[in-house]
């Protein structure tokens, strides 16, 4: 596993995304069905105990106490801390529903990253800023804590690197099919978001990998790590344990390619 430096700490290049988990996924009604009934908080840290094994050493997520809790499990399992990156989004996992608490939930957790989420970074800026960004941002930084934004779209990033550039890592979609989400008005090409992403000199966690879960590892994780910076990262939803060791064998195997070029 290589690793990337974010704020004091390293991060695994992979980290272990949440969707899944928390019963999210635009393929279809009956999968959400699916990961909500399975993913009780037993599966979900022989999930992440899984991903240890790997040497994977980070969830990201969205910020809950059933995630934290979920966390604390994971390290006492395994005897060693998990890393969090945590964005604010409001959703059914959590009963708050304000970004300024979630931004302090995650700061109480020592998150390693806080990250913004697009339901307050997408709004209709005004006066030159988005609203209320910059006060979480300087919320985070005065954590002595990683902040950036989670957004789905390259208008978003540019705005922000012009506007909030205090921002130190984003989180953004790329996939060889260029699925967002169902519903979702796509105007960047897979090549503007492959520009984007390397003519920008910080992190980006790259999430969306498998597109929803409509590409196959083996096709999926390639495309993305030659398509990306040495440092950025890549956040996976896997669904169970087997496509943990699915991944990692492709992730391997790129690798090791990589080293013999």
């Amino acid at each position: 596993m290589e690793y990337v430096r974010i704020g004091n700490c390293d991060v695994s290049r992979i980290v272990c995304g949440t969707n899944p988990i928390l019963g999210r996924s635009d393929l279809s009604k009956a999968r959400m069905e699916h990961y909500r009934s399975h993913f009780t908080d037993k599966n979900v840290v022989d999930l992440i105990c899984k991903c240890a094994e790997y040497g994977i050493n980070t969830i990201e997520t969205s910020v809950s106490d059933r995630m934290f809790g979920i966390s604390d499990c994971v390290e006492r399992r395994i005897g060693a801390k998990m890393r969090m990156i945590t964005s604010t989004r409001i959703d059914c996992s959590s009963d708050v529903k304000s970004h300024t608490l979630k931004c302090r939930m995650g700061i109480d957790r020592k998150s390693e990253a806080i990250l913004v989420h697009d339901q307050q970074a997408s709004q209709k800026p005004r006066n030159g800023e988005i609203p209320g960004l910059n006060r979480l941002l300087d919320m985070i930084h005065e954590a002595g804590i990683v902040a950036g934004i989670s957004c789905h779209d390259a208008r978003v990033v540019e705005f922000c690197e012009k506007h909030h550039p205090s921002i130190d890592v984003y989180l953004f979609p790329l996939n060889k099919n260029n699925h967002i989400y169902r519903g979702h008005c796509n105007s960047d090409s897979v090549e503007d978001r492959i520009d984007l992403i390397n003519g920008i000199d910080k992190t980006f966690i790259i999430m969306k990998t498998l597109g929803a879960g409509r590409i196959p590892p083996d096709e999926a994780l390639p495309f993305v790590l030659e398509n990306i910076k040495d440092g950025d990262i890549l956040t996976i939803g896997f669904g169970d344990p087997l496509e943990v060791e699915e991944a990692m064998e492709v992730y391997d195997d790129f690798c090791r390619g990589k080293s013999t070029r």
